[in-house]
């Protein structure tokens, strides 16, 4: 499957990215989950809002989430409460690429046009540009640092932005993860991996020349997941990456999520969602039928929030580890990116 375009400087516009701007091509014949799901753990499905377009979700605890949207006319933006959303508002007039909340008193989101926007707990802050290049991802793991990558690299230390600097010059970076001010793992489309240390970015070095990087998660210095194209994922164990392993064959996993190293949870564009538990991952679970599976966040290894592209609602409080049931039509769904999400949310207790 191609990879998605950018929406930065036209340096890093190739055709193969023309995914991520072109949106869903194709049908989606929705039918939803039967009653039968409420007695396995999932709830009914409930409408978030159907004009909402989300593109990434970030959770600061099981009551505090921010999901933004990508598509469409504007920055769009919801967060939920552990019970409810609230409405859905615009926050800039361009698309956002990616949000992070390590508090529900402090978030970043990042639009593609290299615009940060910051929540203090109450409000956002208008957009200021921070980079002409473009972001595509950004990671805070507290209120005094963040990273966010896009054509460039930047860092936040709790009051203005680095200059930007260029970390991978020929290659093209999708995702960072932060969990420290001192340890960062950026990756690219192409199977590089860059760490920065506190001070500077590492050189690219190849961990996954077969199969470009969709996303990384790093819940310590000593643990990280990636997932690439090809239904892989790899670990890092604070010295260096395991070979890829598939545990996706059918699926393209493209966003994971570790609150720790005992616990991540990654989500594919076939609908499925999987977990390692340490040692081993799952077998893909149809949590969302064949419905297309866009980002993930776990603030622990009892919740998790997921981005689809339906306009519902659900949660699971807890089946046993495995493949959840999901019951009523698949979709028919010939798409080549997935643009129109909404959310779903999971909590686990924890198996």
């Amino acid at each position: 499957m191609g990879r998605p375009a950018s929406r930065l400087g036209p340096a890093k516009q190739s055709p193969r990215y023309a995914a991520l701007v072109g949106g869903i091509v194709g049908l989606l014949m929705l039918v939803g989950p039967s009653p039968a799901l409420a007695s396995n753990g999932w709830s009914a499905p409930t409408p978030v809002d159907p004009a909402f377009l989300g593109g990434s979700v970030s959770c600061a605890s099981a009551t505090f989430c921010v999901a933004v949207g990508d598509w469409g006319a504007g920055g769009e933006v919801a967060t939920f409460n552990g019970s409810s959303w609230s409405a859905v508002a615009s926050i800039d007039a361009l698309p956002l690429a990616s949000v992070s909340c390590p508090s529900s008193s402090f978030c970043v989101a990042v639009d593609y046009s290299g615009n940060a926007l910051t929540f203090d707990g109450s409000s956002w802050s208008a957009p200021a540009s921070i980079d002409s290049g473009g972001l595509l991802s950004v990671s805070c793991p507290s209120a005094s640092f963040c990273a966010a990558i896009g054509d460039h690299a930047l860092t936040f230390d709790g009051s203005s932005w680095s200059a930007p600097v260029t970390i991978d010059a020929t290659n093209d970076l999708v995702a960072v993860s932060c969990a420290s001010a001192s340890f960062c793992v950026a990756v690219d489309y192409e199977g590089n991996a860059l760490t920065f240390d506190g001070s500077a970015w590492s050189a690219p070095v190849s961990i996954d020349a077969a199969y470009g990087l969709q996303s990384v998660s790093c819940a310590s210095s000593s643990f990280c997941a990636a997932v690439d194209q090809g239904g892989n994922a790899l670990i890092y164990n604070g010295a260096s990456w395991s070979s890829p392993t598939s545990i996706d064959s059918h699926g393209e996993p493209n966003s994971v999520s570790c609150p720790s190293s005992s616990f991540c949870m990654a989500v594919d564009f076939n609908g499925n969602a999987l977990t390692f538990d340490g040692n081993v991952w799952s077998a893909p679970a149809p949590v969302g039928g064949t419905r297309s599976l866009r980002s993930v966040s776990c603030p622990s290894s009892s919740f998790c929030a997921v981005l689809y592209n339906t306009d519902l609602a659900m949660t699971y409080n807890g089946s046993p580890r495995g493949t959840p049931p999901f019951s009523g039509a698949e979709s028919t769904v010939c798409h080549v990116r997935p643009r129109r999400s909404a959310l779903r949310w999971i909590s686990r207790d924890g198996r």
